[in-house]
C-alpha cells in the first residue's frame, strides 16, 4: 500500500511542476508541438521567396505569420486525434462488455484489455499509458473507484468520465454492469455516427479551402515562371517590395483562416445570458419598474413572447428583461445624442435622429433572439449526450443529485448545458427537489425531444419503476437527431465565414498581379 502511495504522490507532484492539468487539452497539446514550428517557419520562408528578394524580411516575416498557420493545422490534428480516442475507447468498451457477458468480473476483464487495444490499434496507441497505470492500480488492490478515476483523468476524455465513475459504483450496489456496458457502447456509437455525418458533409467545402489556401501561390508562381521579368520588376522597387510583402502576409494570414473553417473545431464560446449583460442568479429583486410599466403599455402578446425568450436565457427572466431594458435605454440615448449632435453640427434637421434610435432598439432586440438561437443549438448538441449519461447513472441505481453532478463533469465550463447544471444544482441545494428542479429545467428548453426526456426523468425520480428507465432509454436514444440538426445548422451558419479568407486571397491575387503593371505605369 506504501508504493501506491508513493506512486501517487510521484505523479502528483509531475503533474504539479508541469502545471498541465490545469489547461485546456488543445493548450496542452500545443504546448507539446511546439518543436513543429520551425518546420511552418521554414515553409513559410521558402514561399516567400516568390513574393520578396530580401532574406532578412523574409525570415522576419516567416518568424512573425508562422505561428497562425501552425496553431491552426495543430489544432486541426488535435481534432483528429480526438475523434481516435473516441474510437479507441469505444472499442476498449465493446471488449469490456464482451468479457463481462462471457462471465468474467469488471476487475478481471479491465486487467485482460491491454493485449486487445495493442493488437488492434498499436503499442503506441494513446491508450496504452493509461492502462498500463490502471493495471498497476488494481493489481496493487487500489478500489476500482479510484482506479477507474484515475484512469479517466488520464485519458481526458469528459465523455466518459460518468461511463466509468457507473462502472465503478455498479460492483457496489450490485447492480447489471452489462447493461450499462451497452448503453455506453451504443452512446459513443451515436457519437460516431454523428461525427462521420458531420464530416461527409464537409468534405466537398474542406476540399474547396485547400484549393482556396494553394491559389494565391500557385497563381505567383506561375507568373514567375512564365514571366520572371514581369515580377522581378516589382521586387526591385521599394514601392513593389511593400505591396508584394503585404500580399504575402494577407495570403498567409487567409490560410490560416482556411485551415481553422477546414478543422470544425467543436469547442465554443459561452452561450449564457452572461454574453448579453445578464446577471444570471436566482436571485429575486422586488422591484422591476421598467418591466411593470412597459407592460402596461405594450400588447399582452408582446411582452409574453420576450418573457419566453429570456425565460431561455435565464432563470430570473423578470431580472434578465430588467437589464435588458436599462441596456436598451442607455444604448438608444447615447446613440440618440451622437445622432443629434451630428445632425445638428451639418444643420440638418434634428427629427432624423429619430430612425437612427429606432435601428438601434431594433437591433438590440435582434442580439436577443440570435441569442436564444445559438444556445439552443448548443443545448442540442449536448442534450442527447446528458441524456445517455443520465440513464447510464440511473440504471447503475444512482439516485438523481448525484447523477447530476457526476454527469456536469462530462461538459466543460464554456458550454450552456454545463451553466443550466449549476443552476440545476442551485435549485437542490436552495430546498427544492431534484425532480422539482429538473422539471423547471425542462420548461425553460423550447426542444420537444428534451423536454419529454427530461420529464421522464423527474418521473422516474418520484416513481423509480423499470418501465420508465426503458421510455428514458429510448428517449435518450432518440435525441441523437437533434445534435444532426445542430450540426446541420452550424454548417450551414459557417458557410459564410468562407467568404472573408476567400475575399483575401482573392485581394492577394490582384495585388500579385497588378503591383507590376502599377510600378510600370509609374502611379
Amino acid at each position: 500500500m506504501n508504493v501506491s502511495v508513493a506512486t501517487k504522490n510521484s505523479r502528483t507532484s509531475w503533474h504539479t511542476k508541469l502545471n498541465l492539468k490545469s489547461l485546456k487539452p488543445c493548450t496542452v497539446f500545443l504546448l507539446k508541438t511546439v518543436w513543429v514550428y520551425p518546420v511552418f517557419a521554414a515553409a513559410l520562408y521558402m514561399a516567400s521567396s516568390l513574393f520578396i528578394s530580401s532574406p532578412k524580411i523574409r525570415l522576419i516575416i516567416s518568424v512573425i505569420l508562422g505561428v497562425f498557420p501552425w496553431k491552426e493545422a495543430m489544432k486541426k490534428l488535435f481534432s483528429n486525434g480526438y475523434r481516435h480516442t473516441r474510437t479507441q475507447l469505444l472499442v476498449m468498451l465493446q471488449v469490456l462488455c464482451t468479457s463481462v457477458s462471457s462471465g468474467y468480473s469488471i476487475e478481471k476483464s479491465l486487467l485482460m484489455m491491454r493485449p486487445v487495444i495493442e493488437h488492434t490499434f498499436g503499442k503506441r496507441c494513446m491508450l496504452i499509458k493509461p492502462l498500463i497505470n490502471l493495471e498497476n492500480d488494481l493489481k496493487l488492490h487500489i478500489s476500482l473507484e479510484k482506479s477507474l478515476n484515475s484512469f479517466a483523468e488520464s485519458v481526458r476524455f469528459p465523455e466518459t468520465v460518468p461511463i466509468f465513475h457507473a462502472l465503478a459504483i455498479s460492483g457496489e450496489i450490485g447492480n447489471n454492469s452489462l447493461a450499462i456496458l451497452r448503453s455506453s457502447c451504443q452512446m459513443l456509437s451515436e457519437m460516431n455516427a454523428v461525427q462521420s455525418d458531420i464530416a461527409a458533409q464537409n468534405a466537398g467545402k474542406n476540399a474547396e479551402a485547400a484549393m482556396l489556401c494553394a491559389m494565391p501561390f500557385t497563381v505567383t508562381f506561375a507568373l514567375n515562371y512564365m514571366s520572371r521579368d514581369y515580377i522581378e520588376m516589382a521586387r526591385t522597387t521599394n514601392l513593389g517590395s511593400v505591396l508584394l510583402a503585404i500580399a504575402f502576409g494577407i495570403c498567409v494570414i487567409a490560410c490560416a483562416m482556411l485551415l481553422r473553417y477546414m478543422s470544425h473545431d467543436s469547442g465554443r464560446r459561452i452561450r449564457s445570458s452572461a454574453s448579453l449583460g445578464y446577471d444570471d442568479s436566482l436571485k429575486v429583486s422586488p422591484r422591476y419598474p421598467l418591466t411593470s410599466f412597459f407592460k402596461r403599455i405594450l400588447p399582452t402578446g408582446f411582452i409574453t413572447s420576450r418573457h419566453e425568450l429570456f425565460n431561455e436565457l435565464s432563470v430570473n427572466p423578470r431580472l434578465a428583461y430588467e437589464q435588458y431594458l436599462k441596456k436598451q435605454m442607455l444604448i438608444c440615448a447615447a446613440s440618440g445624442l451622437i445622432g443629434l449632435a451630428i445632425l445638428l453640427r451639418l444643420g440638418s434637421n434634428p427629427c432624423f435622429v429619430l430612425p437612427f434610435v429606432i435601428v438601434m432598439a431594433v437591433l438590440g432586440s435582434r442580439e436577443v433572439r440570435s441569442e436564444v438561437e445559438r444556445k439552443r443549438e448548443d443545448l442540442m448538441t449536448d442534450i442527447p449526450l446528458f441524456m445517455c449519461l443520465m440513464s447510464t447513472l440511473l440504471e447503475a441505481g444512482m439516485q438523481l443529485p448525484k447523477a447530476i453532478e457526476i454527469c456536469a463533469k462530462a461538459f466543460g465550463d464554456n458550454k450552456s448545458l454545463s451553466l443550466e447544471i449549476k443552476n440545476l444544482r442551485a435549485m437542490m441545494l436552495s430546498g427544492i427537489s431534484a425532480s422539482e428542479a429538473v422539471e423547471r429545467f425542462s420548461l425553460r428548453i423550447q426542444i420537444p425531444e428534451a423536454q419529454s426526456a427530461l420529464l421522464l426523468v423527474a418521473r422516474y425520480d418520484r416513481l423509480g419503476t423499470a418501465e420508465v428507465l426503458n421510455l428514458l432509454q429510448l428517449q435518450a436514444s432518440s435525441c441523437w437527431n437533434l445534435c444532426r440538426n445542430a450540426a446541420r445548422k452550424k454548417q450551414e451558419r459557417e458557410a459564410l465565414g468562407l467568404l472573408l479568407p476567400m475575399t483575401l486571397d482573392f485581394v492577394s491575387v490582384l495585388m500579385v498581379a497588378m503591383t507590376p503593371a502599377i510600378i510600370s505605369l509609374g502611379i
